[in-house]
This record gives C-alpha cells, sequence and structure tokens, in this order.
C-alpha cells in the first residue's frame, strides 16, 4: 500500500470503526426488545428521544460523509470515492470502481435524501407535508450501506494485508448495556424510596 494510500485509508477506516460503534450502539438501545424500550421511557423519555433522533442522523450524514464525491463546492472531500485513484494494481482499482458503482451508490440513495431534505436542509414540501421522501430509510437501508463500506475497506485490507476487519459482529456495545443495568436498577430502586 502506497504511503498516499495508507494515510488516506487509515483515516477512513477510523471513521468506519467509529460509525459501526455508534449503529451497534442505536441498535442495542431502540432496535430491541420493548421491555429496554419501556426502560428507556420509564427514566427520561425526552432524552433518550433526543438520544434516538441524534445517533440516527449522525450515522446518516457519516454515512453520507464517507459516500460524497471527491469534489463537492471545490473542495476536496476525504471519502471513500478517493480510493480508486490511489490504487496503482489495475484489477483491484477495478474491483473497488465496480463496488463504488454497483453496491455503494445504490445504498447510499436513501442517505443523501435525508441529509439533504431533512438533516442538512428542510426541505419545504417535506416539512410541510406537500410531499414525502422518495426512498425508504430505515434499519435495512442502513445496514445494506455500512456493508457495503465494510466489503469496500476490507476488499482492500485483503488485497494488501491478507484479512479482514470485522467492523460489526453482531454484539452489543459493552458500555451501552451497562448503562442500561444501571438504568435498570435506579428505577427498581426508586420502588423502594419514599418520595
Amino acid at each position: 500500500m502506497s504511503e498516499d494510500l495508507g494515510s488516506v485509508y487509515y483515516k477512513l477506516y477510523n471513521q468506519v470503526i467509529f460509525l459501526h460503534q455508534r449503529w451497534v450502539t442505536y441498535l442495542d438501545l431502540f432496535a430491541t426488545e420493548k421491555s429496554r424500550i419501556d426502560l428507556l421511557n420509564n427514566s427520561g423519555s425526552f432524552f433518550f428521544y433526543i438520544v434516538q433522533k441524534g445517533l440516527f442522523e449522525n450515522v446518516i450524514m457519516t454515512i453520507t460523509r464517507i459516500t460524497d464525491p471527491e469534489i463537492s463546492m471545490g473542495q476536496k472531500n476525504l471519502t471513500l470515492k478517493l480510493l480508486p485513484r490511489m490504487i496503482q494494481d489495475p484489477s483491484l482499482k477495478k474491483e473497488i470502481e465496480l463496488q463504488i458503482k454497483w453496491h455503494l451508490e445504490p445504498t447510499r440513495a436513501f442517505a443523501k435524501e435525508l441529509r439533504n431534505k431533512r438533516f442538512g436542509h428542510e426541505d419545504f414540501n417535506i416539512a410541510m407535508g406537500i410531499s414525502q421522501l422518495q426512498e425508504k430509510s430505515g434499519i435495512d437501508e442502513v445496514e445494506m450501506a455500512l456493508k457495503a463500506i465494510r466489503n469496500l475497506m476490507n476488499t482492500i485490507q485483503k488485497h494488501f494485508q491478507d484479512g479482514k476487519t470485522i467492523y460489526k459482529d453482531g454484539g452489543s456495545n459493552g458500555s451501552t448495556l451497562f448503562m442500561l443495568k444501571r438504568l435498570e436498577d435506579g428505577v427498581n430502586a426508586s420502588d423502594y424510596l419514599d418520595y
């Protein structure tokens, strides 16, 4: 791996890892059993509503940011789309270009629409209820986009290091589960307190 490619890949690698950590935290908190949602609602419903919306928006904005064009508004972006230009091996370069075209681009459409019409800007017609978002945007769509990102990053890592990173292993975030246990303990203890 050239020094230029290595430095860009490393920066993106760290962003992709942190993106997946935030997504796992979101899933641990909000895409789970009803008892966990009830615990959050009983502990601080408005606070956790803000956390839920903020985490989801952050994940979407990160997906769009790292999958944006190389240049926008005359400024160079740190994006996965920089990588093919920096790859010298013709077959790897072609593979990454194809992954961007056939996997990354289609799976990022929903995130781009959310950024452009809800998170980065407030589309008048959508805000006023005149029109709706065209793309479906939920957990399945985020998962597909993250899978495309993981596959692209791991294709490069496998080529140069003969390995891959398990960005999302299906496990939970330990600190999130610890916090949930503390919340549950607090709710249970409050049953014995006399206010």
